[in-house]
């Protein structure tokens, strides 16, 4: 029960009571069972069937971890999902029974496209096995299992056993019993997760040896011709052993990427592990490996007082020259276990092989401050405080095809690639297709989304491509370094970040935008933080901002998705007066960054003709006259329109007011420049306002108000604005509607968009030839 309730799945006894209730509690049901399937292709009776799984297989999964209380409730629980579709049978006119039958998962139905996918869990190119991931969830080791071979008997050869690894009764843990196949009931051995006492491994022979607190016989499993299957397998036992493997703490700080075979052994002979008690305060000498527990990095004061700093995760370098920084020590948290060579030793060891101190430093101090040296968000910081950083980092080594994050979990933690390769996918439930985002290269930075949105849910899946060496920075560390010892803040951390978001989004309207605009746009925008069910706005609000999502998941009335680094809202930056055409509504807790119009048009300049081209490039068809007559282009085709319907007067006069408010705009004038503005003024009003002219339609008192400033010489830039702005009204009025119908209008806006076009391509013509391999959302 405690199990079930740790794993948030419902008793079978209660779903199947109220199944009648609909989708939810077929849900509920498919959570548990799913992820027990074992699929693959099989072949039976001279037929080779494609991605199936065994009916008894699952109903002793379900057994064995306590899902189902007997053979009964189990298939009672499988035969619902087969009615339901969920299963299919591989011969027509099966029925579900607990025997040796082929079933298959439809990965059409809507639950099981919903709730998870296939990912592949072991094999090689010939024989892939698959299992179900569901979405959202942390891995479990609990319900793994597998062939593996186990040393035993007599002669101490090897015999392959049906190995699983199952819930117990405990609140904590799991047990791991080999069976004599895969339907079997009764382990022939097993052990508890809290009995193992160590775990070693021979990597070269796909081996591990597992010592235990209850017997002085050590356990034997080899994995032949199979790396992910035993990097998955060992990785799950070293996590609960009590006294870390010497070999796992040197290899996983880093030191086994970058020594040779030869040095890696020689420094491992000179290693021993050694218990360190709560409190006690380690020597800066030697060379000193957290292996179990929780170091703390305290400075010191003048009169040798000790403040908190951070605190050293397992697997990382203390002591030596490699993480010595004046002013700090090193006290223990808890109690620990370090993987330890004595400062004599160490000694002995650097001066007979000077090459293995000389590239662990070099991997520690040198490549560590390059990267971060080199990096967008920290190569503002002071070398000092790069070298104060370099302590809150912690160094992962991940195995190729290990997974660093999921998609769908919360993130709390940003990376920066030192070594290796990493690649950025996301999976798409409504195709069941995962498509590649980014591949990074060293010195990169991903997973930055949790800096801006704490708790967020990542986006994307992380998957190292070869063995890597990854820095881990915790978000809450990092905010509160920067803070506390930088001086930058938060906007000035996130920059970089952002303006690589909006440029990989490729937003039409800012592709022109210099990195230098990039960063004065992303410093004058917001961010603004939605919780789950919250409405971001609602059909009919009056619209003045831009959105671009930047964590999160939205959905809009009618149900479309908008997915992340997709922006929308882009109208209200184009159109004044313009009401929202949808209800947008976040489906989990989201973080969007917003441009209001008065941004975009600062950064664009009122009344360039820049500006009237994004302006017609986002609301098209829908674009306002104001937009038509900036643009150089637009106000020709739209004058000789004008002159086709008998309206030329009210273009002219626009124009030669728009003239005389530009000849009159600065504002240190001399003597001479005012009298030409008042004699430009006078014979504007005389051209443009006589009594004779027949077309003038300005309201008199208006015109009134711009006749008295004439006649009194106070004539300014402003004195004919109210009467532009008016006969820009009438325009609009009276002639847009049928000037957006002609044909010279719709080549225009072909134009406008074909150019658009050409620019798109030379932008990502840019990135290809800098080296970017970064592939972006694309826009519907």
């Amino acid at each position: 029960e405690r199990w079930r309730s740790m794993a948030g799945v419902r008793h079978s006894s209660e779903i199947l009571m109220e199944l009648e209730d609909g989708t939810q509690d077929l849900i509920a049901l498919c959570k548990p069972v799913l992820p027990g399937l074992r699929i693959k292709d099989r072949e039976s009776y001279g037929v080779l069937y494609l991605q199936c799984f065994i009916a008894n297989e699952i109903v002793s999964y379900l057994i064995l971890n306590r899902i189902a209380d007997d053979e009964n409730e189990a298939v009672e629980m499988l035969q619902k999902l087969h009615e339901s579709g969920i299963f299919l049978q591989m011969v027509p006119g099966q029925h579900f029974q607990n025997k040796y039958l082929l079933f298959q998962l439809n990965m059409g139905h809507e639950i099981v496209r919903s709730l998870g996918r296939l990912e592949m869990c072991s094999g090689n190119e010939k024989e892939q096995t698959f299992k179900y991931v569901l979405l959202n969830t942390h891995d479990t080791c609990v319900g793994m299992s597998d062939w593996l071979e186990k040393k035993g008997g007599f002669i101490g050869g090897y015999d392959f056993q049906y190995f699983r690894v199952m819930a117990t009764e405990r609140k904590v843990g799991f047990r791991v019993g080999w069976f004599e196949d895969e339907v079997s009931l009764k382990a022939k051995g097993y052990f508890d997760s809290d009995e193992i006492l160590m775990v070693d491994y021979m990597k070269s022979k796909c081996t591990i040896v597992v010592s235990l607190t209850t017997s002085k016989r050590k356990l034997y499993f080899r994995v032949q011709d199979d790396t992910r299957k035993f990097v998955l397998w060992h990785r799950i036992l070293q996590k609960f052993a009590r006294i870390p493997c010497a070999k796992y703490v040197l290899e996983k700080s880093g030191v086994g990427h970058v020594l040779s075979d030869k040095e890696f052994t020689l420094l491992l002979t000179h290693c021993e592990i050694v218990k360190v008690k709560m409190g006690t305060v380690i020597s800066g000498k030697g060379l000193n490996i957290i292996g179990k527990g929780m170091i703390g990095v305290f400075a010191t004061g003048e009169n040798k007082t000790m403040k908190f700093f951070c605190h050293r995760p397992e697997n990382s370098i203390i002591g030596c020259s490699v993480d010595l920084n004046k002013g700090f020590a090193w006290k223990a948290l808890e109690d620990c276990l370090l993987l330890s060579v004595h400062p004599k030793k160490f000694k002995q060891l650097t001066s007979k092989q000077p090459r293995i101190m000389q590239k662990i430093e070099q991997l520690y101090n040198e490549a560590i401050l390059t990267c971060l040296k080199s990096n967008p968000i920290f190569r503002e910081l002071s070398e000092s405080n790069r070298a104060r950083l370099k302590l809150i980092l912690k160094l992962r080594k991940y195995e190729k095809n290990e997974m660093i994050y999921r998609q769908g979990v919360k993130g709390a933690s940003i990376y920066i690639l030192l070594k290796g390769a990493v690649v950025e996918s996301h999976y798409y439930m409504n195709t069941q297709k995962e498509s590649l985002i980014r591949e990074f290269s060293p010195g990169e930075t991903f997973g930055e989304i949790c800096i801006l949105h704490p708790g967020s849910t990542r986006e994307c899946s992380a998957l190292s491509t070869a063995d890597s060496l990854v820095l881990e920075l915790e978000a809450e560390d990092l905010r509160a370094f920067f803070f506390q010892y930088s001086g930058l803040n938060m906007a000035q951390l996130i920059s970089p970040y952002l303006i690589q978001v909006v440029q990989r989004s490729n937003i039409p309207f800012l592709s022109h935008f210099t990195f230098k605009k990039l960063r004065e746009l992303i410093k004058r925008s917001q961010l603004e933080y939605y919780d789950e069910k919250e409405v971001v706005y609602s059909k009919g609000d009056k619209a003045d901002r831009f959105y671009l999502a930047l964590s999160g998941s939205l959905a809009v009335e009618d149900g479309k998705n908008v997915w992340p680094s997709i922006y929308f809202g882009e109208k209200a930056l184009a159109l004044h007066n313009y009401r929202r055409q949808e209800t947008v509504i976040c489906q989990v807790s989201t973080c969007l960054l917003t441009i209001d119009r008065d941004t975009f048009k600062h950064l664009y300049g009122i009344g360039t003709a820049e500006l009237a081209t994004a302006e017609i490039q986002i609301s098209e068809r829908n674009c306002e006259i104001r937009s038509i007559l900036y643009h150089p282009k637009g106000i020709q085709i739209f004058e000789t329109y004008l002159d086709g319907e008998g309206g030329k007067y009210f273009i002219t006069a626009w124009k030669e007011m728009k003239a005389f408010r530009m000849f009159a705009t600065p504002i240190d004038l001399n003597v001479k420049r005012r009298n030409e503005i008042q004699q430009k003024a006078e014979d504007l009003l005389k051209r443009c306002f006589s009594e004779d002219r027949k077309e003038c339609t300005i309201k008199k008192s208006l015109l009134t108000e711009i006749q008295k400033e004439v006649e009194l010489k106070e004539a300014h830039a402003a004195t004919f604005v109210r009467a532009e702005l008016h006969l820009m009204d009438i325009m609009s009025r009276t002639y847009l509607e049928g000037f957006k119908r002609s044909m010279p209008f719709f080549n225009f806006l072909k134009m406008i968009k074909s150019s658009l076009l050409m620019d798109v391509r030379e932008i990502q013509l840019k990135m290809l030839v800098c080296g970017s391999r970064s592939k972006v959302f694309s826009r519907s």
